[in-house]
Formats: C-alpha cells, sequence, structure tokens
C-alpha cells in the first residue's frame, strides 16, 4: 500500500503544472467530449507509465538523453506553431486541429500523451519509486491513478474555459505555452 500511496501523491504533484495539463485545457476546449477525452488521455499515459515501471533502464541505455531532449523540443514546437499558425475552415468554421479532426477526442488524446509522456519528470519518478519498492503493480496503479484523476479536473477546466472563451484565443494562449515549453526544454539542462 505504500508503495501505490507513494507513487499516487508524488505523481499528483509532480504533475499539476506539466504540460500535458495544456494538451487537455485546450482539447476539452474546443471538444467538449470529456468522457471520450479523459479515456483517451488515461489510456494514452500506459505506454509511458508502463516503460517507467518495467523497463527504466533499458530505455535509457537505448536512447540518449539528448534524443530524447529532441523529440519533446520538436514535438511541443511543432504543435505550438501548428496552434498558432493554424488558420479557419471556410467550410465548417473548424478554427484548430482541422487536419486531425477525424481522430476525434478519444485518439487525439490518447496519442498526444503517449508522445509527450515519454522522458517526463513523472516517468522518472514513477521508474524510482518502482526500483525503490520493487512492487511494480501497486507503483503503475499509482501513477495511472494519479494521472486520470488530473485529466479529469483539468478537462473540467476546459471545458469550462471553452464555453466561455473563443476557440481562437485558447489556441493562441496554447501555442505559445507549447512553444514556451520547446524551447525551455531545449535550453534547460
Amino acid at each position: 500500500m505504500e508503495a501505490f500511496v507513494t507513487t499516487f501523491f508524488s505523481v499528483l504533484m509532480i504533475e499539476l503544472t506539466d504540460r500535458t495539463r495544456l494538451i487537455a485545457l485546450l482539447l476539452s476546449a474546443r471538444y467538449r467530449a470529456p468522457f471520450s477525452l479523459i479515456s483517451g488521455m488515461t489510456l494514452g499515459y500506459i505506454p509511458a507509465i508502463a516503460v517507467a515501471v518495467w523497463a527504466s533502464g533499458w530505455v535509457t541505455r537505448l536512447l540518449p538523453p539528448e534524443a530524447l531532449k529532441w523529440i519533446l523540443v520538436i514535438s511541443f514546437a511543432g504543435f505550438g506553431a501548428y496552434l498558432l499558425f493554424s488558420r479557419e475552415e471556410k467550410e465548417n468554421n473548424n478554427k484548430s486541429f482541422a487536419r486531425f479532426e477525424h481522430l476525434g477526442p478519444f485518439w487525439l488524446g490518447l496519442i498526444l500523451v503517449a508522445v509527450t509522456e515519454f522522458a517526463d519528470k513523472s516517468q522518472i519518478a514513477t521508474a524510482g519509486f518502482a526500483l525503490k519498492y520493487a512492487k511494480n503493480w501497486p507503483v503503475f496503479w499509482g501513477s495511472l491513478s494519479a494521472q486520470a484523476i488530473l485529466n479529469v479536473i483539468y478537462v473540467g477546466f476546459g471545458n469550462y474555459f471553452g464555453e466561455r472563451l473563443p476557440v481562437r484565443l485558447i489556441q493562441w494562449i496554447a501555442g505559445v505555452l507549447f512553444l514556451a515549453v520547446g524551447l525551455w526544454v531545449l535550453f534547460s539542462k
């Protein structure tokens, strides 16, 4: 039980202001399909958490930290630039994610979270707890539970703000924040 509780509260605190919360806010403001988005995003955490718990040392030997850093920089800067510079679709007035609209909130949330969570601070913490406690399942469920609860909270906020602010403003703010995170990752040591 200690492994679950310690992992749960640690990941909860670590992830409160994480970049994936931006994804939750943006997608929930855009789609207003909370159950699909929460489900997709929560399932998107499973690959990163599973790797952290069961293969923590192997991945860091396979991919050097510099490669993981560049994957994050490119994904966040690219997504931020897309959000900032995408234009309104005339035929149906969709203002964002026009090329990815067919994926829907479930798949878009799953894919974005799965891609952005590798080499994340919560993944590193989860790997540390797995090594410390040598109890993989409680650590896995503690980390996933914390992420799921935060998804519910932030998707709720996104729905709230999505009803009150123009989508283009939310998209622009998110684009700037994604670019800032990409630059922060690039220049952080």
